[in-house]
């Protein structure tokens, strides 16, 4: 696309599953549109701010087809979104999603991060970002016993306390910078 060697991807929330969904690349996704060949070995460096890899708590039910008034929530589709499970079939006893200390489930999130998540090579270098004050993605940054925001295959996971969801991507310019100085 750049006609570069290489690049970086700084990339967050949603960003984060649909720049892995292009580095992976050879995928077919919604409206059955296929985004062509993997761009992996062009990857040098991906930052991964506040992203949902393992889905979102918020998205937990039985259908993957979670509902507000009566109104779907397209984001939180089984086949594409960012749903996970009602509970978690390993541990019957587990109900609630986010919590701390559960041992993590196998397969109990969407079809597409599944997919995704076979993959640990998305980039030479992977960065991860998340935060205890994610209204969006927890304080826990548990999707039962995942932790949702870290990427497979990153190399450094940095929390913080205190940034909000959006504020991650700007209150983290400095160490997104160093991330990116680094010589790999």
């Amino acid at each position: 696309y750049t006609g570069a060697e290489e690049i970086d991807i700084i990339a967050h929330s949603m960003g984060v599953t649909y720049a892995r969904i292009i580095i992976q690349g050879n995928m077919w996704i919604l409206h059955r549109c296929q985004l062509g060949d993997p761009l992996k070995s062009k990857i040098n460096k991906f930052i991964a701010i506040a992203g949902a890899n393992n889905g979102l708590c918020i998205c937990a039910d039985s259908e993957g087809e979670t509902t507000n008034d009566t109104k779907r929530v397209p984001a939180c589709s089984k086949e594409f979104g960012f749903w996970t499970g009602p509970s978690c079939p390993e541990h019957t006893d587990v109900k609630q999603c986010n919590s701390d200390d559960l041992i993590p489930c196998s397969d109990n999130y969407g079809d597409i991060l599944k997919k995704l998540d076979h993959s640990n090579d998305d980039a030479k270098y992977i960065a991860s970002f998340w935060s205890t004050n994610d209204t969006i993605i927890g304080p826990t940054n548990k999707a039962y016993g995942w932790k949702t925001s870290i990427v497979v295959g990153t190399k450094k996971e940095i929390k913080y306390d205190g940034l909000t969801h959006y504020t991650l991507k700007t209150d983290t310019v400095r160490d997104q910078l160093k991330i990116l100085q680094l010589e790999l």
